[in-house]
């Protein structure tokens, strides 16, 4: 019925309709079990990115949500977008907030949601020049990130979250 629906709205396309295509997922699931790599890109379902300060934009950004540093001033809470919905990514990209929306704007609005945290433990590294780097991968099962000391290279560790890939 469905496969006769589709053949009618598209009368000038070749429709290919694989045997066994109520298996393709079971089949992806097993390939994916023995080699994750098989899994290449995905497209994502939700917006991802992280709370960040930003520039305070006037007559856009809530006044509660002005802060200054440095007699600069910034919006905290801002949506610091990573990844758009609909994107392809390839395993390995960067993935904590996660939005149905294409441009959320704050972390804390209606159509966001908390998808996991990770902490960076930096009580080890000595000297001022403490930047860190953090890298956020998702694409397979679970977001992941990783903290690298930018001053020397070194990773810190492979941090999981909570989050979910969608």
């Amino acid at each position: 019925m469905l496969q006769e629906a589709i053949k009618s709205a598209f009368q000038s396309k070749t429709v290919i309709i694989p045997e066994d295509a109520g298996l393709a997922v079971l089949k992806g699931a097993v390939q994916f079990g023995f080699n994750p790599k098989v899994i290449v890109l995905r497209i994502i379902r939700y917006t991802h990115g992280t709370s960040t300060n930003m520039q305070f934009r006037p007559h856009t950004d809530p006044e509660d949500k002005k802060h200054f540093i440095n007699d600069k001033m910034y919006c905290h809470d801002r949506f610091g977008k990573h990844v758009a919905r609909g994107e392809p990514v390839q395993l390995g990209r960067n993935s904590i907030f996660s939005s149905a929306s294409e441009d959320p704007q704050y972390v804390d609005g209606k159509d966001c949601i908390y998808a996991g945290k990770f902490e960076v433990d930096l009580s080890d590294v000595r000297g001022p020049d403490r930047e860190v780097e953090i890298r956020m991968i998702y694409g397979g099962p679970e977001a992941s990130a990783e903290a690298i000391i930018k001053s020397t290279g070194q990773k810190l560790k492979q941090i999981s979250t909570a989050c979910k890939s969608k």
